[in-house]
């Protein structure tokens, strides 16, 4: 499994399948409807408030559905993970300054130290504790987000402050927009 998520650029390594791009053309509503719904059910049965801001623009991507779903489901539940009661999550979509979309997720949760945000690419990296966990399948999600956008050479950027939050920001490349 190790090899498997350092490996994401060699499409046949190991005869795997959940390396392949399945594009589809999608638009951001569409995208981002499902996801948003169930986070925002999640995150009301942990008293964490929920904020959806979409784009203004009517964005159409071609992408791998399943892959940029996953990723997102990832950050928001990484996201609620860190939030306490009475806090909130933020959720934004849109294009940035370049023409790429970008998908950032801000959380008023523990945040990360600096030390721990530069591992915290790694596989079986966990937020919470910043260390390997060699025997359990545990903390793949973040290292398999920053494949998943590689695959469609996007960019994972994650900023944080200790004790005041985290910001995780997904960017598809304007190479992946249909229209706009």
């Amino acid at each position: 499994m190790n090899n498997l998520a350092y490996n994401y650029s060699d499409k046949t390594t190991d005869g795997n399948q959940s390396f392949l791009l399945n594009e589809s053309t999608i638009a951001v509503a569409d995208l981002m409807q499902a996801p948003m719904e169930s986070m925002k059910i999640q995150a009301a049965s942990q008293l964490v408030s929920f904020f959806y801001e979409a784009t203004k623009i009517n964005v159409v991507l071609k992408i791998d559905y399943e892959k940029i779903t996953q990723s997102i489901l990832y950050v928001v539940q990484n996201a609620l993970k860190a939030s306490q009661p009475e806090t909130s999550i933020y959720v934004s979509t849109g294009l940035d300054f370049n023409g790429d979309f970008y998908i950032r997720v801000d959380d008023e949760g523990q945040g990360i130290t600096p030390e721990k945000l530069e591992q915290i690419l790694e596989p079986y990296t966990k937020c919470e504790q910043g260390i390997k966990h060699i025997n359990e399948n545990a903390g793949l999600g973040l290292s398999l987000v920053n494949a998943y956008l590689k695959m469609h050479f996007g960019t994972l950027r994650m900023q944080s402050v200790v004790n005041r939050g985290t910001s995780v920001t997904l960017t598809i490349p304007k190479s992946c927009l249909v229209s706009r």
